[in-house]
């Protein structure tokens, strides 16, 4: 639906998302960022100077 719900941490956010050509982008109170899509299942963006993967993992059965 667009919404979004993040945890980093102890921290708490919310946002929207939005599909992108390449990922999709969240987009919150302090700005937007960018995802893009690695290879199935893998995303990555950057953030402070840092380059960030992320990867889907399994759920618990």
């Amino acid at each position: 639906n667009g919404d979004v719900k993040a945890v980093v941490g102890d921290e708490k956010g919310n946002g929207d998302w939005e599909e992108t050509a390449n990922g999709f982008k969240i987009k919150d109170s302090s700005g937007e960022m960018v995802f893009v899509k690695v290879e199935t299942g893998k995303v990555k963006t950057d953030y402070s100077g840092m380059t960030i993967l992320f990867e889907k993992q399994a759920k618990d059965k």
